[in-house]
């Protein structure tokens, strides 16, 4: 037993090179056997293994895992109201959720904004589900929706902007900061508006929506700025460790 020169690694007395670094094995001292003569201790043909998941059994096994809560909530609202009522709500859930963790892998498809789409339907029909339990349709209407299309939009084109190279690196997170700021502002408008309209005409605007839109503004403009200066980001790089 002999050991290679380069690494260290035990060698065989068949080897011809380390099966390790690849370094030639040279034995002068033994002359009487050579490499061609012994047996080599590793099969020369390598057998691939293929890692096939089949994912659609492992979607169709926790579809039906899934489907338990909803026959089991469907069937307690029925024999306890004689109909569905809050189950429906439940339901929708599930759906939702569904929707959201199997649905991309079912298809196997970069489609975010078919995806996106299929989730805001869901969740359009969720909001109406509550609204039907509640007998209130308004906030459906007035805060809901519009919320649930804003948020679509801004992560439709976050994704259409990473995928076309518009942002990247800071530039993404910078735009993620300054989209939520805005979200946050037209979200605290449209809840004002509905307290305004349905609940307390005097209601006067808060602004605490100005306070995360300035906040973040302020850090996506450093975000930006960091990623235009390749000397700092590189030393922030290094420090952080990143």
């Amino acid at each position: 037993m002999s050991y290679c020169v380069n690494c260290g690694v035990k060698l065989a007395e068949s080897e011809k090179s380390c099966p390790l670094c690849h370094c030639p094995v040279v034995n002068p001292m033994d002359s009487e056997c050579s490499p061609e003569k012994l047996e080599h201790p590793y099969p020369k043909r390598r057998d691939t293994i293929k890692n096939i998941i089949d994912r659609k059994f492992i979607i169709s096994v926790m579809s039906i895992i899934y489907l338990l809560p909803i026959v089991i909530c469907i069937a307690v609202d029925t024999l306890l109201r004689g109909r569905m009522t809050w189950s429906v709500i439940s339901t929708v859930s599930v759906v939702l959720c569904w929707v959201i963790v199997f649905l991309p892998y079912l298809l196997d498809k970069e489609l975010a904004m078919f995806y996106t789409s299929i989730d805001l339907i869901v969740l359009v029909g969720l909001f109406f589900s509550i609204a039907w339990y509640v007998g209130n349709y308004r906030w459906v209407w007035g805060i809901a929706i519009p919320t649930a299309i804003l948020a679509y939009v801004i992560i439709n084109v976050t994704v259409y902007g990473v995928s076309r190279g518009f942002l990247h690196n800071l530039y993404t997170g910078a735009f993620v900061l300054g989209a939520t700021g805005i979200f946050c502002v037209i979200l605290e408008v449209l809840i004002w508006n509905y307290i305004r309209r349905f609940l307390d005409p005097a209601r006067n605007f808060e602004y605490w929506s100005a306070y995360v839109f300035i906040s973040c503004i302020i850090i996506a403009g450093l975000l930006c700025y960091i990623e235009r200066k390749k000397t700092l980001k590189r030393g922030l790089e290094k420090r952080f460790h990143i």
